[in-house]
């Protein structure tokens, strides 16, 4: 099992214990490596009782190579998860809230776009180049040392209010416009974790290059 899993797993163990020993910046630093950008976090919520964690003020920021600033806003997120199956090496989040209130979408001259630095998860990635992660029929994963777990997403609630487009050039930031795009679904039986992101991703493009404001 990899580091990162390994992190995840001790959080959730804490989490059912009622254990809030956490600080935010532990959270910040283990979210900013998973998603390989900077993460901040005002206020972190842990309810033992019904095994949840609930983010607010939720920011992520721009990658390096674009201007200093914030990337998307989540005014909430919540995670409801189920801890009996932890030890049968079973990730099972029985609800997930997203909500977005914006995203600021910046291109630079060159086409480079700084969503697309955002990685897919970090369930999907390996935890060194030489250690491949394989995924069976069933959807579960295996690492080169055996180990095998589940990931398993209930229901999960999206919501995009805004998308705001961004260009940059010779260290000069313009806005070009924003859309209110109002975007909310509900999405259900979920197996891969890396497809939030790719989800968000898709939604955002689709609006940036359909749009012509």
């Amino acid at each position: 099992m990899t580091r990162k899993v390994y992190i995840f797993l001790a959080f959730l163990v804490l989490l059912a214990a009622g254990i809030s020993i956490f600080h935010k910046s532990i959270f910040e630093r283990v979210l900013s490596s998973a998603i390989g950008t900077k993460v901040v976090i005002k206020n972190i919520a842990l309810n033992p009782y019904d095994t949840s964690v609930t983010f607010r003020d939720f920011r992520v920021m721009n990658p390096q190579g674009f201007p200093a600033g914030q990337m998307a806003y989540f005014p909430e997120i919540y995670i409801n998860f189920d801890l009996n199956l932890l030890f049968q090496k079973k990730i099972h989040i029985r609800s997930l809230r997203v909500h977005i209130a914006d995203i600021q979408v910046i291109r630079k001259k060159e086409g480079a776009l700084n969503i697309h630095s955002v990685k897919q998860g970090w369930l999907k990635d390996p935890v060194s180049p030489v250690k491949e992660v394989q995924v069976d029929q069933k959807g579960a994963r295996s690492t080169d040392a055996g180990e095998v777990f589940d990931v398993q997403i209930d229901k999960l609630w999206l919501k995009i209010d805004k998308i705001t487009r961004m260009s940059y050039a010779e260290n000069e930031l313009t806005k070009i416009g924003e859309k209110n795009l109002r975007m909310e679904g509900t999405f259900t039986n979920i197996k891969d974790a890396g497809i939030i992101i790719r989800l968000i991703k898709s939604q955002t493009q689709m609006n940036v290059f359909n749009s012509k404001v």
